[in-house]
């Protein structure tokens, strides 16, 4: 509910009002929240209790060159390894891509999306490295859903996605790496203007 949006940025959690509506005792609901802190998608203030923490552009900075540094790592270590059936996966994530933008279908695009990003990596064979970028995939998540429901977004991500994909076709990874940094980027400019610093 936190990344798709429906509890937005600022939202109060209530521990008795989310038990009564799941039909259970607050301990689970206590423990449930201590994890979305530790995790970074709530905050706990005084006297306020849990609330869904704001998008930041301190944050959003933050998260992005984190991931930059680490997908680009994932990417290089990945890069013997993209088969062509490793590209046929891509070519239909991709597809997938394309199918959601042209429905205009958001959750589905951002489904979409993530396989096609993870699929990128996988191959890099690293199970810690791949732990970590999703880590910071779904802290990034809301600050992707805020860019691409910004018109003509989603098809320049497309566009983004067949620029990697050409770089792995045209056996290029110097390409490869820098149109995944032209797609992060063009996610934070999108964003900047939209939240408060």
């Amino acid at each position: 509910m936190i990344l798709n949006g429906e509890l937005p940025a600022g939202e109060r959690l209530e521990q008795e009002q989310i038990a009564e509506q799941l039909g259970m005792s607050r301990l689970p609901i206590r423990q449930a929240l201590d994890r979305l802190k530790e995790q970074g998608f709530i905050d706990m203030l005084p006297h306020r209790g849990a609330i869904v923490s704001p998008l930041t552009l301190e944050d959003m900075v933050e998260l992005y060159a984190a991931r930059q540094r680490l997908e680009a790592w994932a990417l290089t270590d990945a890069w013997p390894h993209y088969t062509p059936d490793v590209v046929g996966t891509l070519r239909d994530s991709l597809r997938s891509c394309e199918a959601a933008a042209e429905r205009g279908d958001l959750d589905d695009f951002m489904v979409a999306n993530r396989n096609f990003h993870l699929q990128t990596y996988a191959p890099a064979g690293n199970r810690h490295l791949q732990s970590i970028i999703v880590k910071l995939y779904d802290l990034s998540e809301r600050y992707q859903r805020t860019s691409l429901q910004q018109p003509g977004r989603m098809q320049l991500s497309n566009t983004h996605h067949a620029d990697m994909l050409k770089a792995i076709e045209d056996d290029s990874l110097e390409g490869l790496l820098a149109a995944a940094a032209r797609h992060n980027g063009a996610t934070q400019l999108s964003v900047e203007s939209r939240i408060d610093a």
